[in-house]
């Protein structure tokens, strides 16, 4: 059973590529190439995966900002083809977006792999309420937790417990005639040693739990 309350754990462990997010797995665990406008996805033993194919014959660039978002320009206009941040796995990584752009019907959420070590399509599900300003956690589509709403820079039924150097986290709901969403971002004391400062990245596992994985 599911507790009404739930904390944002924060274990005390580096992140490799193997655990972050996913996202990250993709663009530095594996290969990548461009061919005739395509990005392709290349790993041992399976056929390619293409993340994004360019209709026209204009030149494109890829770039992996500091955020982790990589992000496809057409070069001449600069023009945002594709983001990563667009396709969200089971990590939310600070500035990804949790909600609905209602000029394109995008939806952001994530979702858990199947089991620990499988990561195909699982059972739990999380996404942004909008008109209750709160988080919602969907087992095979039933509402097994919430947030509770959002107010004053706080989750009714989140209690993380950060390291009051380390991890301090600002949440943002932002709602207007393109989007509703909910992002974070982290709030690092000036103070806090270099050698502490940490990655923040949430992730819904397998087993419908949220947790930070810094």
């Amino acid at each position: 059973r599911m507790d009404r309350y739930r904390e944002l754990v924060v274990p005390k462990k580096n992140i490799d590529c193997s655990s972050f997010g996913r996202l990250v797995l993709f663009l530095q665990c594996q290969h990548s190439q461009v061919s005739a406008g395509k990005l392709i996805i290349i790993h041992n033993g399976g056929d390619p995966f293409e993340l994004y194919a360019n209709p026209t014959s204009t030149n494109i660039t890829g770039t992996l900002l500091d955020t982790g978002n990589f992000v496809v320009r057409e070069v001449s206009s600069k023009q945002v083809l594709w983001e990563s941040f667009d396709d969200p796995t089971d990590t939310l990584l600070p500035s990804m977006k949790l909600g609905v752009n209602h000029w394109t019907g995008r939806n952001w959420s994530l979702t858990s792999w199947l089991a620990e070590d499988e990561p195909a399509l699982g059972a739990f599900t999380i996404d942004w309420d909008p008109m209750e300003r709160r988080l919602v956690v969907r087992r095979r589509g039933v509402i097994s937790w919430t947030s509770g709403v959002l107010r004053d820079g706080a989750f009714e039924f989140i209690a993380p417990k950060p390291d009051p150097l380390s991890l301090n986290y600002n949440f943002t709901n932002v709602t207007n005639e393109a989007e509703e969403y909910f992002t974070y971002s982290l709030i690092i004391d000036p103070f806090t040693p270099e050698d502490r400062r940490v990655v923040s990245g949430w992730i819904l596992d397998y087993q419908g739990q949220i947790y930070d994985q810094a």
